[in-house]
């Protein structure tokens, strides 16, 4: 990219040129290749899921924003009860395989009992 330069605009040093071509890069790239990403996005499903929620379209970005924030608490949340959910279930299995064992220890201990007489 070429830049205009000015005669009395001060000159930079190397190191200053080059992060300033940096972020001139960093913001052309962002511009072309993810925002138009993002648009697309925000259209078929950030936008349609706010105005399901609130029943108007936002007025500024900070009410998306709080909406994305709340739907990353609830699927914490959801991820968090699964996961208590998964090791309830763990400690149950755990717990009846262990029943089932010291039944039938109590079972043989039965019949060997009952073997002797």
């Amino acid at each position: 990219m070429s830049k205009q330069k000015h005669s009395m605009q001060p000159k930079p040093s190397h190191d200053e040129s080059v992060r300033q071509d940096f972020v001139t890069d960093l913001r052309a790239y962002l511009t072309d290749e993810i925002y138009s990403l993002i648009t697309p996005h925000y259209e078929k499903k950030i936008e349609p899921d706010f105005i399901q929620v609130n029943e108007r379209k936002p007025e500024d970005k900070s009410e998306v924003k709080s909406l994305k924030e709340t739907a990353n608490i609830i699927e914490k949340e959801v991820k968090d009860l699964k996961s208590l959910e998964n090791e309830i279930n763990s400690e149950k299995e755990t717990s009846s395989l262990a029943e089932k064992d010291s039944h039938d220890k109590n079972k043989n201990k039965t019949q060997d009992e009952a073997d002797l007489i």
